[in-house]
């Protein structure tokens, strides 16, 4: 669509109608900026580790998703739970905790590079409205879109003996408390009467992103003391999470891993409502998110180059086995018994994990490893990944969909469950398409530009 430009004598196109435009948003989703700034061209690897995050995202919900149902053969999921590969199900939680320390990295990444290209424009508290709508902008009408689904249609789309308990039942939350999902204190509000579990993150990934900008903001100016700052403000915030978790007798989430928790989505369980699901046990993954993309842009300025020292190419070996062990001994944890081994394994369990993630992710991008650079940096993972937040609030309707529909009980097996995940995957991306290019980015691009 186009409009007419009187003084320039030539048709130019409608910037309004434009954000509409289903070819536009096709180019954007698979548009490649190579071309662009190589400080961001070197960021490609998030996409590719967004997208691979998600995807086991997906298997850890398809795993729970039959402790949800009833089952035909229930044991095998007891039993199961008893094997040391089941750990990384059980304990692989904290690899949520991935998205805030990315999210964070990026709004602080991008706000220092906005800040050097414009040196005249001063950071400050003031541009806090701006930067707040901007991520209201990008997250709220897909999210809108979805809760509305899950609100209003989506009870009709099946019906069954599994239908009521696994639908309805949902369906029914999400009136209740739709309104509190909209203003993310969906984590607060009620926080044992859940519509949509998985939905708590964007409501912990909201609260801590005014938190960060606030920082940022602040310190943007002055790189340097940011680091000294937010190293400060890491250890108070693991120190004070060990207090909360003392305090309150809060486990880890890695002892919650029993039947009879998953079956009711740990309703009434205090250690998922305020640790799991509470801002203040991802704030030390968000300032570590900081604290790497002050670091990054640091030694960027200084000319220094990561991938030419030694030591930083040898810890780069070691961290991702390191990353996979550190999940594996949560095994261990779930048979511990001496309290002050249970708070602190449950207060330091994922700023280990995500400082380890961070570490990895900061040789990405310095291309320590160009071999797993030009892996995550593939292209089929970036667009993949620009479709993270679609394909995050649809997958949990999906998995639950599909034991819904079943007249009879669920078998379990590692087929069974291998089948669910895999079609999950499938037609979770194949539905995320049209969201993403119908209705996420036209409405965040129409927005943004209305606002401009």
């Amino acid at each position: 669509m186009k409009t007419t430009t009187p003084e320039c004598g030539r048709s130019s196109p409608n910037r309004y109608l434009l954000t509409w435009s289903l070819v536009t948003n096709w180019r954007r989703l698979t548009a490649d900026y190579d071309d662009g700034d190589p400080r961001l061209a070197a960021l490609k690897p998030v996409q590719g580790m967004k997208a691979i995050t998600l995807i086991l995202i997906m298997m850890a919900h398809s795993v729970l998703s039959y402790y949800t149902t009833y089952l035909h053969n229930p044991h095998f999921l007891e039993k199961a739970g008893h094997h040391l590969l089941s750990s990384y199900f059980q304990n692989g939680s904290c690899i949520v905790h991935t998205f805030i320390m990315v999210s964070n990295f990026l709004l602080a990444y991008n706000i220092l590079l906005h800040s050097d290209a414009n040196p005249k424009k001063q950071l400050g508290l003031r541009i806090l409205p701006q930067v707040l709508m901007h991520r209201i902008v990008r997250i709220t009408p897909v999210y809108l879109f979805v809760l509305g689904v899950a609100t209003t249609w989506w009870s009709h789309f099946g019906d069954g003996p599994m239908w009521s308990p696994l639908i309805e039942g949902e369906c029914h939350r999400c009136r209740e408390k739709w309104w509190a999902q909209l203003l993310y204190i969906n984590n607060f509000y009620r926080p044992d009467f859940k519509c949509l579990i998985h939905t708590w993150f964007l409501a912990v990934d909201m609260q801590l992103y005014v938190v960060c900008a606030m920082l940022v903001l602040a310190l943007g100016r002055r790189p340097k003391l940011a680091l000294r700052v937010l190293a400060t403000l890491l250890a108070c915030s693991v120190l004070a999470n060990l207090a909360i978790i003392v305090n309150w007798q809060l486990r880890p989430m890695v002892t919650l891993m029993f039947p009879e928790y998953m079956r009711l989505q740990f309703e009434g369980e205090p250690s998922f409502k305020w640790l799991y699901s509470a801002p203040w046990d991802s704030l030390p993954a968000a300032l570590i998110g900081l604290f790497v993309a002050f670091l990054h842009f640091t030694l960027q300025k200084s000319g220094c180059k990561p991938d030419q020292y030694l030591v930083i190419r040898i810890l780069y070996r070691v961290t991702i086995p390191l990353m996979f062990l550190w999940v594996l001994s949560g095994f261990w944890m779930k048979r511990a018994s001496a309290p002050w081994l249970v708070w602190l394994y449950a207060s330091l369990d994922r700023p280990v994990f995500i400082s380890l993630t961070a570490f990895a992710m900061f040789c990405f991008f310095n291309k320590v490893d160009s071999l797993v650079w030009r892996f995550l940096s593939w292209r089929g993972w970036e667009i993949l990944g620009r479709m993270s937040l679609s394909v995050y609030l649809l997958h949990w309707l999906y998995a639950l969909t599909q034991l819904a529909l079943r007249a009879h009980a669920s078998p379990a097996s590692l087929h069974e469950i291998g089948g669910h995940w895999l079609w999950t995957i499938f037609v979770t991306y194949f539905t995320a398409v049209p969201l993403h290019l119908l209705v996420e980015l036209p409405m965040q691009k129409f927005l943004q530009t209305l606002l401009s």
